[in-house]
């Protein structure tokens, strides 16, 4: 399609056209395009376009959504891995006011490169925050924030972390965890399909070692 038509499109009248165009990813290539539709005053493109890959083509429309006063925008975009390449879209969304937009970000896969920004998620005082980021993937490099996770006071927090198969590189955690006072915990850790295991009775896992091998290719 020429670069003119998918212009007119995005001036088209009917908002179901242009959110049609603020989610196809073929809008990468045109950064005019996304730009007009960043200003849309139609607050539903705008969220359609928070949730598109082809954002991280153009950082300053990322950095605009991120304040974005809507907040299903900020919530979209804070769940959108294009943020990745744009470390001031992530700061801003980690500081957000609302609750439920550091909480989608606590949950991005995206922050595997941002060690400062997971430091921060870790000890928001909200637990749901906590727990969101305790079943992230992202905190495969991080063994400090996962033993402080580990340590979380709220059983939720540290149940989200016993689900996560990237617990498995944790093996001292895994016998931390095994031996957790709340069955809730030592529940979500006998589930982890990651985690090698002869029986999947919470109760067992505190009576029997943890056997440690390498996860089956």
């Amino acid at each position: 399609m020429k670069p003119e038509w998918v212009e007119n499109l995005a001036q088209n009248k009917d908002p179901n056209v242009r959110r049609c165009l603020a989610e196809s990813p073929a809008i990468a290539c045109l950064p005019m395009v996304i730009k007009a539709l960043a200003n849309d005053q139609d607050r539903s493109v705008r969220e359609f376009l928070a949730n598109n890959s082809a954002l991280s083509a153009v950082p300053d429309v990322m950095e605009k959504l991120a304040k974005d006063e809507d907040l299903d925008i900020r919530y979209c975009l804070a769940q959108n891995p294009a943020i990745a390449a744009v470390p001031i879209v992530i700061e801003t969304l980690a500081s957000d006011e609302d609750s439920d937009v550091r909480q989608t970000l606590a949950s991005n896969p995206a922050l595997a490169n941002h060690p400062e920004i997971i430091e921060k998620l870790s000890t928001d005082r909200y637990s749901w925050i906590r727990e969101a980021l305790a079943e992230n993937s992202a905190l495969a490099d991080f063994p400090q924030i996962v033993e402080l996770l580990a340590s979380d006071r709220i059983s939720e927090v540290r149940g989200s972390l016993a689900a996560n198969p990237t617990l498995v590189n944790f093996p001292e955690l895994i016998e931390k965890l095994v031996s957790d006072e709340d069955p809730y915990v030592c529940e979500a850790l006998a589930r982890n399909p990651a985690i090698p295991t002869r029986t999947a009775n919470p109760q067992a896992w505190q009576t029997q070692p943890v056997t440690q091998k390498a996860p089956s290719i």
